[in-house]
């Protein structure tokens, strides 16, 4: 299997033999801390059923036909922000030290599952170790002179959470319409 292509590439990506179907009856699963992360998750997959997906708390060893979200404290060598995704022919695993570092972890999911997909995809059988490279990760946005629709900027912060941007710079107005203060302080 050829290394997929991810944004930003990962640090370690180990392939493996297979993949992991996913379908309407796919379980997503998650402790408390990840909750909120399994929910965006469950939104992202194709529909149970034809209905909202439930999330479910995860159990001590992962089940077949599940993705489950964990956050565990110990894994110090994660850093706060970084993941691992651990995707067997049988389940699947996102582990996190926060849970920022599980929502990246769905975001790669996300990467990975084919775009446009209608009830059935899957992801590749592989192991992927990251973290970021940089605290800050942003992108800038002037609409000072320019502005844009909010489905605009909706789709935006989706796309940088897509590619684990964590920083919106949002440039909202400018001091070109004001007037110019004289050394008094005065308006001139």
């Amino acid at each position: 299997m050829n290394e997929p292509v991810l944004i930003p590439r990962p640090m370690a990506v180990e392939p493996g033999s297979g993949s992991l179907p996913v379908s309407d009856h796919t379980a997503v699963l998650a402790d408390a801390p990840s909750r909120a992360a399994a929910a965006l998750l469950a939104g992202l997959l194709p529909p149970a059923g034809g209905g909202p997906r439930a999330v479910g708390s995860a159990r001590p060893r992962p089940a077949p036909d599940t993705i489950t979200l964990v956050t565990d404290g110990a894994r110090s060598d994660l850093g706060d922000e970084g993941y691992e995704l651990a995707v067997t022919p049988q389940y699947a695993t996102v582990t996190g030290r926060e849970p920022r570092g599980v929502a990246w972890g769905i975001q790669t999911v996300r990467q990975l599952l084919a775009p446009g997909a209608a009830q059935v995809t899957s992801l590749p059988a592989l192991t992927i170790r990251d973290r970021p490279r940089f605290a800050w990760r942003g992108l800038h946005l002037d609409v000072a002179r320019h502005f844009f629709p909010v489905a605009f900027i909706e789709r935006l912060l989706d796309l940088m959470a897509l590619y684990k941007l964590n920083t919106f710079h949002w440039h909202l107005t400018d001091d070109q319409g004001v007037p110019e203060r004289n050394k008094s302080g005065r308006r001139a």
